[in-house]
């Protein structure tokens, strides 16, 4: 099933990506150890086909958008209101034994029975479901969702969905069948709990493995146009990634946006 939801940023006018990113012009005053020499016309340095950077660049060209048009765009749409949004990346971070999984369960519980959370409106009215990645384990969540049920007296979850392994953010295969899974299931929010062993195989201080798993939520984001949701531990590296994204992308709808859960005793 095709969703409408889906983003055409993956694919602009039908002009496939290079895998790397474009290499640099000869000239300048850049030492001749760091310039990267085009290929030979029609081949990459691999022998393959070079993309055809006239149509790539009319194709983003064709995206640029007027002031007018700026204007015009439609306002983001909350799912839980006042703290996460429809088609938007997400990042819940705080200390170890913070609440961060109970906090992230009651939102996906909350979501896929369009129920209220702690007074602020839930906004699915389709019932779209939800999905749980649950990387670090079932048994604890098993409980969990025991008692949630309990406590509120809901005694089916039909849209509530667990995936019972990690999804790595480091292996190609893993972006490909999530982002079909996500175009399928057409998921109001994808929580993926927890960044650290989604990052299983990566490094936490690389700049290009923390982007790998920026890809991987963008990629579900584009194919379902929910909200996806990391659940992470506080660590330089995440604070880096969240710190950046909200000083280079302000205002946009895939900023990542980080709620910091608070101690024991406090109110969130």
């Amino acid at each position: 099933m095709t969703s409408d939801r889906r983003d055409p940023e993956r694919d602009l006018d039908g002009v496939p990506w290079p895998s790397e990113p474009p290499p640099e012009l000869d000239g300048g005053d850049a030492p001749a150890s760091n310039v990267r020499r085009l290929p030979r016309r029609g081949a990459d340095a691999a022998g393959g086909e070079r993309p055809d950077l006239a149509k790539l660049g009319a194709a983003m060209r064709a995206r640029l958008l007027t002031a007018d048009q700026l204007m015009t765009l439609p306002r983001p749409e909350p799912l839980i209101d006042g703290i996460l949004v429809q088609n938007s990346l997400a990042v819940l971070y705080g200390r170890y034994g913070s609440g961060k999984s109970f906090t992230a369960l009651d939102w996906a519980l909350c979501a896929s029975q369009a129920m209220p959370w702690q007074g602020r409106e839930v906004r699915n009215p389709g019932r779209r479901p939800v999905i749980y990645v649950a990387a670090e384990g079932l048994d604890g969540l098993r409980k969990r969702v025991r008692a949630w049920r309990e406590c509120f007296n809901v005694p089916e979850l039909p849209g509530f969905l667990v995936f019972p392994k990690p999804i790595y953010a480091m292996d190609p295969r893993d972006h490909q069948a999530a982002e079909a899974m996500a175009a399928t299931v057409e998921p109001a929010l994808v929580v993926l709990d927890t960044f650290a062993r989604t990052m299983t195989g990566g490094e936490e201080n690389s700049a290009r493995d923390v982007g790998r798993a920026i890809e991987l939520a963008d990629r579900l984001r584009r194919a379902c146009g929910g909200c996806v949701l990391y659940v992470a531990h506080t660590r330089p590296p995440l604070r880096r990634a969240v710190d950046g994204a909200a000083r280079d992308r302000p205002g946009r709808r895939d900023l990542v946006r980080a709620a910091t859960v608070p101690r024991a005793g406090e109110t969130v």
